[in-house]
């Protein structure tokens, strides 16, 4: 895949360009198969710190949790409404979630508001992130997520990843 990478974290690399109206998301997310596609559902949390999460899936089997080895670069494409504070040089948050399920996807909003709020622009370890995930899990049984450490999932896919820090770039 050819693409100008100037941010990369451990599962995500890619770009965020801001235009007068809108801000263009142009990433590669490493997964276990290139079965898996981006899962059109996508939100922005600006809450003080700013966040755009997305859902993405196995094409052909939705049901299944992206927890093997990561070997495939799935593109993730799209566009989205910038809010008028938003501006070239802002540091966002991004977070993703294996989740093909709309309802699922906005159920776990206070999930990613509580994940933003905690850990702001900081880089998340392995460590980090299944620490947050257990005490989520633990405060919300019936609202659970899931990481490659953790529990076999009752529920799949809602499986996620560590977060990527980006900075918005003029286009």
């Amino acid at each position: 895949m050819s693409t100008d990478i100037k941010n990369k974290t451990a599962y995500l690399l890619g770009n965020l360009y801001v235009n007068d109206d809108t801000i263009e998301v142009a990433l590669v997310l490493w997964a276990s198969s290139d079965s898996y596609i981006y899962g059109k559902l996508n939100m922005l949390i600006n809450n003080g710190n700013k966040a755009i999460i997305f859902s993405y899936y196995n094409s052909q089997k939705p049901e299944l949790s992206d927890n093997e080895k990561m070997n495939a670069e799935v593109p993730i494409r799209f566009s989205i409404e910038k809010p008028k504070e938003w501006k070239s040089g802002d540091v966002i948050r991004v977070m993703y979630i294996n989740e093909y399920d709309t309802k699922t996807f906005y159920e776990l909003t206070s999930y990613f508001e509580t994940r933003l709020n905690k850990f702001g622009y900081r880089e998340m370890d392995d460590e980090g992130h299944k620490k947050f995930n257990a005490g989520w899990n633990v405060l919300h049984p019936g609202n659970k997520v899931f990481d490659a450490g953790g529990e076999t999932p009752s529920r799949l896919p809602r499986f996620t990843k560590r977060d990527g820090i980006f900075t918005l770039m003029r286009r």
